[in-house]
C-alpha cells in the first residue's frame, strides 16, 4: 500500500486470492504518498504483470519492470509486486 487508506493493500490481496494467486506478503510501502499504482514485474513476468493489473482495475500504463528499490523491498522471490497508490484508495 503506497498511500495512507486503511485496508487498501489488503483489498487488492483478497481480489487476487480469489482469482487464485499466492500473494506471500502485504505490506506497506516506504512512500506512503504515491499518486499511481504499479504492477512492476522481474524479467519474464511481463504478462502475468498485466493480468494483474487488469484484475485490479490499474492501466497497463502502469505495468513496469521492476527497479531494483522495488525488488529489494518485494524480496528476491517476488515475480510481480503491487503497489497500490491513491488512484486507488478513493
Amino acid at each position: 500500500n503506497g498511500t495512507t487508506v486503511t485496508g487498501l493493500r489488503r483489498s487488492a490481496a483478497d481480489q487476487l486470492q480469489a482469482k487464485g494467486y499466492k500473494v506471500p506478503r502485504v505490506t506497506d510501502a516506504a512512500d506512503q504518498a504515491q499518486q499511481a499504482s504499479v504492477v512492476a514485474y522481474a524479467d519474464g513476468f511481463e504478462g502475468s504483470a498485466k493480468t494483474i493489473a487488469r484484475i485490479l482495475g490499474i492501466s497497463s500504463k502502469q505495468v513496469a519492470p521492476i527497479d531494483a528499490s522495488t525488488q529489494l523491498v518485494a524480496g528476491d522471490e517476488a515475480n510481480v509486486v503491487v503497489t497500490m497508490g491513491s488512484d486507488k484508495g478513493t
